[in-house]
């Protein structure tokens, strides 16, 4: 694979990545601020649809697939137990985060001090990114 192509995949991951976060941020929002769920809670739920989408459009817009790989289905169930046991992680991390970050005057009485639960869920987001980029495209075109 040539650099181009690999930076047009990055580049469209990265994009498509990003419209899936929106789709998680939002629903993440609406389940910490409207519903009062827990913010590992919310992380884990919020990421269901977002993983979903980010998959379909991969699959099929992104990565070469791997044509005499398995079904694409069992790449799905495969990316999909991946990513309950990464978000368990990551939605623990982002607990964690939003306590230490609630435990500093600083943030709490800032401008900020409303708002911990997304900027936790912010900061956790170049891992996750990076992360899905690389298994994503390993599960579309190698297996």
């Amino acid at each position: 694979m040539s650099k181009k192509q690999l930076l047009y995949q990055g580049i469209f991951f990265v994009f498509t990545s990003g419209l899936g976060w929106i789709i998680d941020f939002f629903t993440y929002a609406l389940l910490v601020y409207l519903l009062n769920v827990s913010v590992g809670y919310a992380n884990y739920m919020s990421a269901i649809p977002a993983i979903t989408f980010v998959f379909v459009v991969s699959t099929r817009k992104i990565f070469k697939k791997n044509r005499h790989g398995m079904p694409l289905i069992y790449k799905y169930l495969i990316y999909v137990s991946y990513q309950m046991v990464f978000i368990s992680l990551m939605s623990y991390l982002n607990y964690r985060l939003f306590l230490q970050l609630s435990d500093q005057t600083y943030f709490v009485n800032s401008f900020l001090g409303d708002y911990l639960a997304m900027v936790s869920k912010v900061l956790i987001t170049p891992v996750t990114l990076g992360m899905n980029l690389f298994v994503t495209k390993f599960i579309t075109e190698k297996l």
